[in-house]
């Protein structure tokens, strides 16, 4: 009976727990088939695609970036659609190709929503060398979109691919590493040196000298005193009505002749040729002193020679130091000392030639003027002959 009891109420539990198992597994199916989406979703799509790659959302694009039962990106796949960079890596160039982690879903992260920046760049940390383009003297502390800028950017594959995705006010890459790109505006030669890189005359510590230009590499050599004046003494500014601002012309300057630069202060009276009498270490110099005085015409200036004048050496009279002797006592028009033939005072004979007579002849008809008695001619005999001499006895005695 016990045991009947028993067999008959372990038999009822048994159908109590089957039926109600049976429930359970209904249940447990019904909510599998209700909610195996959500679940299956989260583990193939973890989270929305950036806006950069937001044209790739959706299960069906996965294996545009993923291989199968691969975890993680794929980096052949990653470079093949990013073109620019995948040149850059197989020519060894730039930031990308001198990291040693080349998995670039080690650096680039996804599915963190649309807003999310994939490029997490440490600007402070940065070490701009590994790009190429060593940043020293006066572009050091320059921020980085200073530089990256969608109309700096020059390279055509890049400029075509970030144009295409709409991300060119994006990119870090393809910016020139020639000056005139970035600098074009700020060109002070306004494209006298077109075909020339800034880089063959300037350093980036300064703009404002030209240190590595050799004048003497170019169709003028400076020589002598030209290599002491500043280049604005020669390079003068001039002004351009299409740009509206002036700038220093550097090209296409005459130099065939002194006169080009140089006013002739001969007003042309010694020929055009300046390097016949002078040469470019001194102004005041003459290079040929005995060739150049058997030729000059002193009659084309004030003061013309006559008489033993003619015979007279040039240095007699324009000699480094005056003349001192016992004859002559030579002084200078004051500010001629400097020239190569400084200009005597010479307006009466003793501003010259000392007075022989020593004053005796101050208080006579005539004063000191000696050519009262002589002439240009010779000096001896004196024009003082005994009529004069008695004529002059008569009116000094009675006077």
């Amino acid at each position: 009976m016990t045991s009947g009891g028993y067999g008959v109420r372990q038999h009822r539990f048994t159908a109590w727990a089957l039926a109600h198992s049976t429930v359970a597994i209904v249940v447990v199916s019904v909510t599998m088939l209700v909610q195996p989406q959500p679940a299956n979703a989260q583990l193939i799509t973890p989270g929305k695609l950036t806006s950069a790659h937001s044209e790739l959302e959706g299960v069906r694009s996965c294996t545009r970036c993923h291989q199968l039962r691969k975890q993680g990106t794929s980096d052949d796949k990653c470079l093949e659609c990013h073109e620019p960079l995948k040149i850059r890596v197989d020519l060894q160039r730039g930031w990308h190709a001198t990291i040693a982690d080349t998995s670039c879903g080690g650096c680039h992260k996804d599915h963190f929503g649309v807003e999310f920046d994939p490029i997490q760049l440490d600007t402070t940390a940065f070490d701009h060398s590994r790009t190429g383009f060593d940043l020293v003297d006066g572009h050091q502390g320059v921020g980085c979109r200073d530089c990256h800028q969608p109309q700096f950017v020059t390279d055509r594959v890049v400029r075509a691919f970030k144009e295409k995705h709409g991300r060119l006010e994006r990119t870090l890459l393809g910016v020139a590493t020639t000056c005139v790109p970035c600098h074009e505006a700020d060109d002070p030669h306004q494209g006298q040196f077109a075909r020339r890189g800034c880089e063959e005359c300037h350093q980036q510590n300064t703009w404002d000298k030209a240190q590595l230009f050799d004048h003497n590499e170019s169709r003028y050599r400076l020589t002598g005193k030209h290599r002491e004046v500043e280049c604005d003494d020669c390079h003068k500014p001039v002004w351009r009505r299409a740009s509206r601002e002036s700038y220093n012309r550097y090209v296409d300057i005459d130099h065939s002749q002194c006169t080009d630069c140089h006013e002739d202060v001969h007003e042309n009276d010694l020929g055009p040729r300046c390097t016949d009498c002078h040469d470019t270490r001194d102004w005041h110099r003459i290079v040929n002193p005995s060739s150049f005085e058997d030729r000059f015409e002193h009659e084309t200036l004030e003061f013309r020679l006559a008489g033993k004048h003619l015979d007279a050496d040039c240095a007699e009279c324009h000699g480094k130091p005056p003349s001192r002797t016992a004859e002559l006592v030579i002084s200078y028009v004051p500010g001629t000392a400097q020239l190569a033939y400084p200009h005597p005072v010479a307006e009466v004979c003793t501003d010259c030639h000392l007075d022989y007579h020593d004053g005796v002849f101050e208080k006579s008809s005539g004063g000191l003027e000696c050519e009262h008695c002589h002439n240009e001619d010779a000096w001896s005999p004196g024009l003082y002959d005994f009529e004069r001499h008695n004529d002059q006895s008569e009116v000094e005695l009675t006077g």
